[in-house]
């Protein structure tokens, strides 16, 4: 797990030259004269390149996550305007024109989903909060604790005795916030074991109705205070520029799905380009690009899967501070909100008597980045040849895509450990990806049959188009039905006999 990638800014300037190089010669050669337009481009990454070299950038710190993206994106758009040259259905610029907008609007799209999904929890003003993390001890009955809410006066809450866990500390702490304006909910964390799903509650959290600075919940006292374990946080306002604040993540997979095939529609639509056809010329690349972005994954730490056993394929153990660890440190902890989750700067000594063998990373998980980076790659191959050599129909490549990938996806979240979010369908746990991993394999499955059967033949492809001439035909190229018309002549005369 490496979260920062570092480079020498002279390797990243050699680089830059080099592909300055085969950009610049690539044009260069090119029939197409926009395309031979584009060669100078090529200049400016070898200026760049030329002052990396120099030694002046150092070295380079970047984000691994992004480094890997941004090489499925260049991955994408290398496969991408390979296949419009060779099939001659987009012009380079056009293929460029289209990735740039679909890039824009996808990331539009991963936002505003993940906007409206958890908008609550984490852009609007947050109310004020007491999470009781741990009962200590049983209440005993007459216990009592004194809250005030948003600088009222104070009330009561009386207990029965007897509470131990925190479903029966809600019960009355829920009839208790209906009359004074708080909710009291009970958190938990839950992931897919190796046999169930293992739900763990992890903290009673009461919220006020009331958002923001002047939102305040404080408990006063009460003799069930010594034996609960107890936290605050006032009301505050969050700024409305978190909403374009991506360093912390926050992009949703299917909200990008939606932003880039409505903005393809639209442009394709505008520029009368076939969309099966630009689906097909896009579908190797879209497996390789996730091939990278899985790999992105593995670098972060994030997208974990679930205790290897003795049989696992591939296994990894990641650090302490991971996101994966974390998730196992909460689970161990007495509470969710414990600051140890909080406090890098914990000494190893007091997390090894907390967290045991634990403080020195997670246990071997299933390496489910792995799991599906190779096997997407693997697709990209298999795709990549059979577009090559056996397609023969117009939209087989991509539809054989979403055959492929689907049970894969199905398959790697079977192995998964972060998700916290199930529907139970015949008695199996379902992520949302594995729903829609089968709903495109039971659409993708048909649409290969019939578009093998169906389809257009792949010969009939357009042809490059001509360039622009004010002879529609081509220069050189005369228009039959302008061509003058065949004058009648009368025989010629035999030559007279000679004497």
């Amino acid at each position: 797990m490496h979260p920062t990638l570092q480079v020498s800014g002279q390797f990243v300037g050699l680089v830059l030259i080099l592909l300055a190089l085969g950009w610049f010669f690539g044009w260069r050669r090119s029939a197409d004269e926009r395309e031979r337009q584009m060669a100078p481009f090529g200049g400016v990454m070898a200026l760049v390149g030329l002052v990396l070299l120099s030694g002046v950038a150092g070295t380079i710190t970047w984000p691994t996550y992004g480094f890997f993206m941004g090489s499925g994106c260049l991955a994408l758009t290398v496969v991408t305007v390979y296949w419009a040259r060779k099939r001659k259905l987009m012009s380079v610029d056009q293929v460029l024109e289209m990735l740039l907008l679909t890039g824009i609007c996808g990331l539009i799209g991963a936002r505003a989903v993940f906007l409206v999904e958890t908008w609550d929890e984490h852009f609007a003003d947050q109310p004020a909060t007491v999470f009781v993390g741990q009962i200590k001890e049983p209440l005993a009955p007459g216990d009592s604790l004194r809250l005030a809410l948003n600088g009222g006066p104070a009330f009561e809450v009386r207990f029965a005795g007897g509470e131990r866990t925190f479903a029966a500390l809600e019960a009355p702490l829920l009839e208790a916030g209906a009359r004074q304006g708080f909710t009291a909910e009970i958190l938990t964390t839950q992931h897919r074991g190796n046999e169930r799903i293992e739900v763990t509650p992890r903290a009673l959290l009461l919220r006020t109705e009331r958002r923001g600075p002047g939102a305040t919940l404080r408990i006063l006292g009460g003799s069930a205070t010594a034996k609960l374990s107890i936290g605050y946080a006032d009301g505050v306002a969050v700024p409305w520029t978190k909403i374009f604040d991506l360093r912390g993540g926050g992009l949703t997979y299917f909200g990008s799905v939606i932003g880039v095939l409505l903005s393809a529609a639209v442009y394709l639509r505008r520029r009368k380009i076939s969309l099966i056809k630009t689906l097909d010329l896009v579908a190797p690349g879209l497996p390789l690009g996730l091939f990278f972005g899985r790999l992105g994954c593995l670098s972060y730490g994030c997208c974990w899967g679930r205790v290897a056993g003795d049989h696992a394929l591939f296994s990894l153990s990641f650090p302490r501070w991971s996101p994966a660890w974390g998730q196992f440190a909460a689970e161990q902890l007495p509470s969710t909100y414990d600051p140890l989750l909080a406090d890098k700067t914990t000494s190893p000594e007091v997390l090894s008597r907390l967290l045991g063998p634990l403080a020195e990373g997670t246990p071997p998980l299933h390496a489910t980045q792995l799991y599906e980076g190779l096997t997407v790659l693997l697709i990209a191959i298999l795709v990549f040849a059979y577009r090559s050599w056996f397609q023969r129909r117009v939209g087989q490549a991509f539809a054989l895509v979403v055959v492929l990938q689907a049970p894969t996806r199905f398959v790697v979240e079977h192995f998964r450990r972060d998700h916290e979010v199930f529907f139970t369908l015949a008695g199996y746990p379902f992520t949302e990806s594995q729903l829609v991993a089968i709903l495109m394999f039971c659409l993708g499955v048909p649409a290969l049959i019939y578009l093998s059967l169906k389809g257009d033949p792949v010969e009939l492809e357009p042809t490059a188009p001509a360039a622009p001439s004010s002879d529609p035909l081509g220069a050189g190229e005369a228009d039959p039905s302008q061509a003058p018309a065949p004058q009648a002549t009368e025989p010629e005369a035999p030559a007279p006999d000679a004497p």
